[in-house]
């Protein structure tokens, strides 16, 4: 990824990322609740992560400091994107 060391292994490492904020996701939703303020919540922290990204490869395109900076925005990118409790139906969902 971005010229940064082994494909597999960071695709590993990304992969490992998304399991722990999925069980996270699991465990804030089933106890805290508050579906909508993490959806916001994730969802300003996606864009910010992106922004960023996009902000870092703009400044220094080619450098190894960007492509580093890069990975580690996209790892917390994945991160943020599977904390927000998306798959889980809202509160006032009523089956037909």
């Amino acid at each position: 990824m971005a010229g940064i060391g082994n494909p597999f292994e960071n695709t590993c490492i990304l992969n490992g990322v998304a399991i722990v904020a999925i069980l996270l996701n699991c465990a804030l939703i089933t106890h805290y609740g508050r579906r909508r303020v993490m959806l916001t919540t994730g969802l300003v922290f996606c864009g910010i992560t992106q922004l960023l990204i996009a902000a870092i490869y703009n400044a220094r395109p080619g450098e190894t400091s960007t492509s580093q900076a890069v990975v580690a925005f996209t790892v917390l990118y994945l991160f943020g994107f599977n904390v927000c409790p998306s798959p889980f139906p809202s509160p006032h969902f009523r089956k037909c």
